[in-house]
């Protein structure tokens, strides 16, 4: 008898290990299970995003506008943190950083145009008032047009390096700023700027380079900087209703081949669903559509810096005056200048703009109001002012405006 029970015992104890087997496995295929549907969906989140903030989208563009108590003075849209001086935060340009942006879609205001001369490959700069971001980038080096625009909203100017002329006016002191690769201090402190790990951002090493919106904003205030907006703001109206909006309409940027960006305008959001390159942007913080609710063409004159360039005796700056001889031989001719209304380099304060919201194309111009009471670095703060065909400014739809800038030799349409 006591041989039998013994043997139950065993069996009973190999049946409970089985058992015990059997429900370890099942664990483990359930988390492999999850984990694949978990890296599925952040693929179905940033690749398709079907039905992915649909809801918040639709109640944007069709129902009443309302900015609420304190409204971004850029977008129009409710600043629920109430509003700050802006960040304006260079991103890379290069193709296959892209698909890694992070932040985008919360910048209040965008601008993107050529970089180098005479290579027209183009770079970015996100303008940050409402929303500071926990991650934006991949940062680069600014140039001067960026850092002429940040100026112009008299934003804190956030780059990751930059050209010898840019680092001369960031050393007179033209706006206050954060260099996160630290060429002109104050330099981005390890919470603010840092370089991410290339298993979750798998780009070569300059376009790693991320930053912390709110961790920025707080070393800007531990630099003394004033954090208070001062930008007087665009103005802004309510969407036009759904039915008298065009059921559809493309704008096409041509900029250089392997960096054209083409806007399919979306009737039901009101909004320019943006390709870049013929792929559909995304935001990787969020997984939300890159697709601004305004979109401006500009097209003006783009020359390059050069030391042969006589820019005194024309009222302006020289640009190379406080940059070292080896740096003057190895930068003139590679940067551009776009005659964007700065005070430094530019004699020109206004010119032609087409202007793209609520599906319709306003054909009008652009224009900066300089004071003579202002020395140049100053008076480069002044704002850009948008301006229909009747010389009336621009009522924007409430949402973020994508600038584009152009030289007179590219072409842009809307079909």
């Amino acid at each position: 008898m006591e041989q039998y029970i013994m043997k139950a015992l065993r069996d009973h104890a190999r049946m409970t290990l089985f058992l015990i087997g059997l429900l370890v496995i099942f664990l483990c295929l359930c988390v492999w299970v999850w984990l694949s549907n978990s890296q599925q969906k952040t693929t179905l989140t940033l690749g398709n995003a079907q039905g992915l903030y649909y809801a918040e989208a639709d109640a944007l563009a069709n129902s009443p506008y309302e900015p609420g108590p304190t409204p971004s003075p850029i977008s129009g849209l409710p600043c629920d943190l109430g509003i700050t001086r802006p960040l304006a935060i260079v991103y890379s340009g290069d193709p296959e950083t892209r698909q890694h942006f992070a932040g985008i879609a919360e910048a209040s205001f965008v601008v993107e145009m050529a970089h180098r001369y005479p290579s027209g490959a183009t770079r970015i700069m996100g303008v940050f008032d409402c929303v500071k971001p926990f991650l934006v980038g991949p940062l680069r080096a600014g140039r001067v047009d960026f850092l002429n625009i940040a100026a112009s909203f008299n934003a804190i100017y956030v780059p990751s390096g930059s050209d010898s002329v840019s680092r001369s006016l960031l050393s007179k002191g033209v706006l206050d700023h954060i260099d996160c690769r630290g060429q002109v201090p104050p330099q981005g402190n390890v919470d603010a700027c840092f370089v991410r790990d290339a298993a979750v951002s798998p780009l070569v090493l300059e376009d790693r380079h991320y930053a912390d919106a709110v961790a920025l904003f707080a070393q800007a205030r531990s630099e003394g900087y004033v954090t208070t907006n001062d930008f007087d703001g665009f103005e802004h109206a309510a969407d036009i209703p759904r039915t008298l909006r065009n059921s559809d309409g493309l704008l096409e940027i041509g900029y250089d081949a392997g960096f054209e960006v083409t806007y399919a305008y979306n009737e039901q959001f009101n909004r320019y669903d943006r390709y870049f390159f013929n792929q559909p942007e995304y935001d990787i913080n969020t997984g939300k559509r890159v697709a601004p609710r305004n979109v401006i063409v500009l097209k003006t004159d783009r020359s390059a810096f050069t030391v042969d360039n006589d820019y005194v005796s024309r009222g302006l700056l020289d640009p190379f005056a406080d940059v070292p001889q080896e740096e003057r031989i190895a930068s003139s001719g590679n940067f551009p200048n776009f005659s964007l209304g700065d005070a430094w380099f530019d004699d020109v304060s206004g010119g032609p703009a087409n202007f793209y919201l609520n599906g319709q194309e306003i054909v009008g111009s652009w224009k900066r109001n300089r004071s003579e009471a202002l020395d140049a670095l100053e008076s480069s703060r002044s704002p850009f002012i948008f301006l229909d065909g009747d010389e009336k400014e621009i009522e924007f739809v409430p949402g973020q405006i994508w600038l584009h800038v152009l030289d007179e030799s590219r072409q842009f349409r809307w079909l």
